[in-house]
């Protein structure tokens, strides 16, 4: 590799270690924007085709706009009275679902202490240390904590809901010129192969993002109908949410999961109820994973389900919850960087060797 090949990678690879760590340090006023950007990277396609219609890109993104607002707040018309009622009930029920879940541990206590002979009650008190009324000034200090991080997840949530919708207009609006200022930004020499790989990332993206999302809006239909159905008093609760964490791998379904089990054991005695609820989930499950995502989302990510893990795991660790959100989509980007990097080393003199010398005649 030559001198000036070595100042080329390296340029690159300081200027993307820059860029994340720009990154990285704003993370905490980024999810606004990227939730604008997925929004617009979304319906840019239906704005295309209506520009190939006739209609003005201004037309096309004000049109689109007022459908997804138009659509949003029917849903919301339709789905918010029936959650509040349903989160009023919850809260209400609180009390007797504590004493109910204080009566269930005492039971499986008295059972494993009959079972091991070991007193569990006395362990625990023991391990308490004995402390009885709590530190006044410790609990004072948690409360103001909370107050203080209520009131900003609850302007994070504001943020969300004003600056997201301009971000996806504006981006909307010049997406095209977006695309082509970039372009025009790419290195002459290399402009072939990195247009390769954008396209190859696009291809990932799209079929994950719009895959996904009618993914779970299919299981919300499906866990919140059945879990409803099957008689669990907050099934339109519990499956809205299982159905919208779809997109997190293994997180929707275990969350959803435990939700149904735990819930679904406080409000029946028998077996019966609970297997019928577990069995309904299990159905989901399958369908989501043997028909639905097959179909609707395929391999768009060629990545393993392993590797998914530790995207999510290493996302959330890194990021927080937006890193979680963006773990999937950026380990497929990584994943078509990471294929070209070893498709690139195969051909190699490093991999094959260098060629044998000519024999001296």
């Amino acid at each position: 590799m030559t001198d000036q090949h070595r100042r080329h990678w390296l340029f690159w690879l300081l200027a993307t270690l820059a860029a994340l760590l720009f990154l990285y340090l704003i993370r905490e006023i980024l999810l606004p924007f990227a939730a604008g950007f997925a929004v617009a990277y979304f319906f840019d396609p239906v704005v295309n085709w209506l520009e190939r219609k006739g209609l003005s890109r201004l037309g096309g993104t004000l049109l689109v706009s007022l459908g997804f607002l138009l659509l949003a707040v029917l849903l919301l018309l339709l789905l918010v009275p029936l959650l509040v009622e349903q989160v009023t009930q919850l809260i209400g029920d609180l009390p007797t679902y504590a004493a109910t879940v204080k009566q269930k541990l005492k039971e499986l206590m008295d059972w494993v202490s009959a079972s091991t002979g070991i007193d569990l009650k006395s362990h625990l008190v023991d391990s308490a240390g004995g402390q009885g009324a709590p530190d006044t000034v410790g609990t004072i200090t948690d409360l103001l904590t909370g107050l203080v991080a209520s009131g900003l997840a609850l302007a994070n949530v504001l943020s969300l809901l004003l600056i997201t919708p301009l971000v996806a207009f504006y981006l909307l609006l010049n997406w095209n010129r977006i695309v082509e200022r970039i372009d025009s930004l790419l290195p002459r020499r290399h402009l072939a192969t990195l247009r390769d790989l954008f396209h190859q990332m696009d291809r990932v993206l799209a079929g994950f993002l719009r895959g996904q999302a009618a993914v779970c809006g299919i299981m919300a239909a499906y866990y919140a109908s059945a879990l409803s159905i099957g008689g669990l008093r907050y099934g339109l609760l519990v499956g809205l949410l299982a159905g919208i964490l779809t997109f997190v791998p293994f997180v929707g379904a275990l969350t959803g999961l435990v939700l149904t089990l735990v819930l679904a054991m406080i409000q029946f005695d028998s077996p019966g109820p609970i297997a019928v609820l577990l069995g309904l989930y299990f159905i989901g499950q399958m369908i989501e994973g043997n028909v639905i995502t097959p179909r609707v989302v395929g391999r768009a990510i060629g990545l393993h389900d392993l590797w998914l893990i530790f995207a999510v795991l290493a996302g959330g660790a890194l990021l927080g919850a937006w890193g979680v959100l963006l773990a999937v989509p950026v380990a497929g980007c990584l994943g078509v960087l990471v294929r070209f990097a070893v498709q690139r080393y195969q051909a190699s003199p490093y991999y094959r060797g260098a060629p044998p010398a000519d024999p001296a005649p």
